[in-house]
């Protein structure tokens, strides 16, 4: 559930209008907004291998693929549509990118920290 309530806010927030969503970034940081991709996909991942690590005792490479494969599906695809709906926004490598590396980065911290929960260390 949590994993899909933040799905839906991602879809949300990457469909806004590019006015609307250039309002939202407070900080005044260099590349902030990719910044901010590769939290929200880090996050997700986070969210979708918890989903499926309370179905199961521990976390199996199935999920992690399957989680990988869903943050990359959904990153292309809503990049892709932003251009499509005609939200003033455009297609980026770079985010793409960073919704990579956000997705990947969030399945390995949450790998490492089901294996310390499992194992100890």
């Amino acid at each position: 559930m949590p994993a899909g309530l933040w799905g839906a806010m991602v879809v949300t927030l990457s469909l806004l209008p590019g006015e609307t969503a250039g309002r939202l970034g407070v900080l005044n940081v260099p590349h902030a907004d990719k910044i901010a991709h590769l939290g929200v996909y880090l996050i997700l991942a986070v969210l979708m291998l918890h989903g499926f690590a309370r179905m199961r005792a521990a976390t199996r490479k199935q999920d992690l693929v399957i989680t990988v494969m869903t943050g990359m599906a959904l990153g292309l695809v809503l990049e892709g549509m932003q251009h499509l709906v005609g939200a003033e926004r455009h297609f980026e490598v770079l985010d793409i990118i960073a919704n990579f590396i956000g997705t990947l980065s969030g399945s390995a911290m949450f790998n490492v920290l089901l294996k310390r929960k499992y194992h100890g260390s």
